[in-house]
């Protein structure tokens, strides 16, 4: 989206369009680094307009009442960033995969609020495929894997 368009969108959003978004995330990882995702956009317009948009995506409701309505799960959620993905997932009340493509790293993972922090970890999509080791009770900490 070039500054025209940009533009463009902040005037029929300031005419009362509706404006629906199909999500806020901020960033988007790329291959020289990270860019500005389709959060940043909507920010930029709604700062214009003093409007906010209905938000179809995670972690918003609408995208998980969908699935809800399609049947009855059990459900795992698979995401790149704790703070839609993993966080809609827990929402919902559904198992969630963290996949480390994204731009949520383990120190950020780390400190998240419990609502953020994933059922399974994985680096990639491949961890699908793999069996999930357990979690163990040791004293007083607990243990997973390596």
């Amino acid at each position: 989206m070039d500054r025209r368009q940009l533009a463009e969108a902040a005037y029929a959003v300031a005419c009362r369009v509706p404006w629906f978004a199909s999500n806020t995330d901020l960033v988007v990882p790329r291959g020289p680094g990270n860019a500005p995702g389709n959060g940043a956009l909507v920010n930029a317009v709604g700062t214009v307009t003093g409007r906010d948009p209905v938000v179809a995506g995670k972690p918003h409701p609408p995208i998980f009442a969908e699935a809800l309505r399609r049947g009855p799960g059990p459900y795992l959620v698979v995401g790149d960033e704790f703070d839609t993905d993993i966080e809609g997932a827990s929402t919902m009340g559904s198992d969630s995969l963290l996949v480390l493509t994204g731009v949520t790293t383990i120190g950020k993972l780390a400190g998240a609020p419990l609502r953020r922090r994933p059922a399974y970890l994985a680096a990639d999509l491949r961890g699908l495929l793999d069996r999930q080791p357990s979690v163990l009770r040791q004293a007083t900490a607990w243990r997973c894997g390596a």
